[in-house]
């Protein structure tokens, strides 16, 4: 009764509400051994004929919480579109991982997902059973290390029957784009082939252990390979927001230090792991047809009243997509104090050569991902090998270097405006062209090619209108920062051969569901 009534009653309520959409707040480490833990629990129930609401509660029926459901779509949705080979030619799918990571290579999925498969099987669901075994099958490395204890050998044994053939990928069942709203984690990709382009997102609550300072990751993955992504691990240092390709911000020193992770959090200007003000916010995000947009505000997880630690005044982050190949990312970061650093991060594979505000990586099959920083001007750009952190990086993991973009120190509110571009080998970067609007409603972005995307300077104010000027050869227009579904007025119109663009409320042009507004078409 205690297991069924007192554990369980309180875990089902996480997994409908904290961390409803299939994934855990631990990550995909920890995390996925303790979904197991419970699957197996619920599994038990089935076979033993325990799992009888009527005696214990709904909570004892795997079938009846959604969550259970949804992880065969959150772990589908979180694996790579190419698959990696293992040193002994084993092949297998990677997982975007977050949170404490052991080995990029061992998640222990089966014993998440042979639990669920044999669940499913027995009553009557062979499409989620075979999706499940699929899973099982082809998410995590063949390894003897993964069957080192007699519970994983044994579902190896039920799970994988010689007569059942090879099951076919689910993936393209699945939509391209996928939110998991209890850990805001989110992920966006082209379409399921070797060479898709792939987008993954983070901004979620962070109170408990083995979470890390990622709140506004990005990853971006590319032909086979990741251009940018977490480091990832498990310790104080890796798990601060440097190694996590978000801003840092400098905050008042902690009156009391009494842990270690609190000293890192502190000089890095990371997150706070356990004794923030509060929990990111995903404000709005849409996906639409060829981008992605996402607003994250990561204020409070910033500042601590615990630890009298409160000069944060906001931080938060707008990015677009323009599918495939270029992400703009817009980041806001004000300080009550002048002097604080602010910086902009990504982890990459190999040093970036840094020409004037432009930084080039070059990965080991050749590609490039060009880093161009527009705003704030002035800004400091270098290029560093990560730390060594012998006992914190996750095996196999790839990200050996960092770039670091720093505001000038004399600037208590700062705009990071950066522009990544994927790009094949011998590729040029694009044309880019700052636009600064000067009205009310402050607008900042960059003309891509021929496509504008906008932000707003100010993103939590009343928006009155906006008028800003491009190149005549534009295109297109993303301006984000709208009401959702709200209707505008858009006045365009050539001067000095250029393009003026007016905006104001009421009208016949609406937004997204995001608050983005479409100008034209992206192709």
């Amino acid at each position: 009764k205690n297991a069924t009534g007192a554990w369980l009653y309180v875990l089902d309520y996480a997994l409908r509400y904290e961390i409803r959409g299939g994934l855990a707040a631990e990550g995909m480490d920890y995390g996925t051994e303790q979904l197991g833990a419970v699957a197996q629990f619920l599994f038990a129930l089935n076979t033993a004929g325990q799992d009888n609401p009527a005696q214990y509660g709904a909570q004892v029926v795997l079938r009846a919480a959604p969550f259970w459901n949804d992880v065969l779509t959150a772990y589908l949705a979180s694996s790579a579109p190419a698959p990696k080979q293992t040193r002994t030619g084993a092949r297998y799918y990677p997982l975007a991982t977050y949170g404490d990571t052991r080995d990029l290579s061992a998640q222990s999925v089966i014993e998440l997902f042979a639990p669920l498969a044999l669940y499913y099987a027995r009553n009557d669901d062979a499409a989620r059973a075979a999706t499940a075994r699929w899973i099982a099958q082809n998410l995590q490395a063949p390894s003897p290390n993964n069957f080192q204890s007699p519970r994983k050998t044994i579902f190896s044994f039920l799970l994988f029957d010689p007569a059942i053939q090879q099951l076919p990928d689910p993936r393209p069942l699945i939509p391209r784009a996928y939110l998991a709203p209890g850990v805001g984690r989110i992920f966006a990709r082209t379409d399921w082939s070797a060479d898709a382009a792939w987008l993954t997102y983070k901004l979620g609550w962070n109170t408990i252990e083995h979470q890390h300072g990622d709140a506004n990751q990005i990853e971006f993955f590319r032909r086979g390979e990741w251009l940018t992504k977490e480091r990832a691990g498990q310790g104080a240092s890796i798990g601060s927001s440097d190694y996590h390709n978000t801003v840092t911000v400098e905050n008042t020193k902690p009156t009391t230090i009494n842990k270690p992770a609190q000293e890192e959090n502190y000089k890095r200007g990371s997150q706070w792991f356990y004794n923030s003000n509060g929990d990111g916010i995903l404000h709005t995000y849409s996906f639409g047809d060829g981008y992605t947009y996402i607003l994250g505000d990561s204020s409070t997880l910033y500042d601590s009243n615990v630890l009298q630690s409160t000069d944060i005044v906001h931080v938060s982050r707008a990015l677009v997509w323009l599918q495939p190949d270029f992400l703009i990312v817009y980041d806001r970061a004000d300080t009550g104090t002048k002097g604080r650093f602010k910086r902009f991060w990504l982890n990459t594979p190999t040093r970036a050569e840094i020409t004037g505000n432009r930084a080039t990586v070059t990965t080991a099959q050749g590609q490039h991902l060009f880093v161009t920083t527009l705003l704030p001007l002035n800004a400091a750009i270098t290029s560093e090998s990560a730390e060594p952190l012998p006992d914190q990086v996750a095996r196999d993991e790839p990200m050996e270097f960092r770039l670091r973009v720093q505001a000038p120190l004399d600037q208590t509110s700062v705009r990071f405006l950066h522009v990544l571009q994927g790009a094949d080998a011998g590729a040029r970067p694009a044309s880019l062209t700052l636009i600064e609007s000067k009205d009310d409603t402050k607008y900042s972005g960059v003309v891509v090619g021929t496509i504008a995307i906008l932000f707003r300077e100010q993103e939590f104010t009343p928006f009155s209108s906006v008028t800003y000027t491009v190149p005549a050869n534009t295109t297109a227009h993303l301006v984000t920062g709208l009401r959702p579904n709200g209707d505008y007025d858009v006045k365009i119109q050539n001067v000095n051969d250029k393009i003026q663009v007016t905006i104001t409320n009421g009208g016949t042009s609406r937004a997204d569901s995001g608050g983005v507004l479409l100008i034209g078409k992206l192709k």
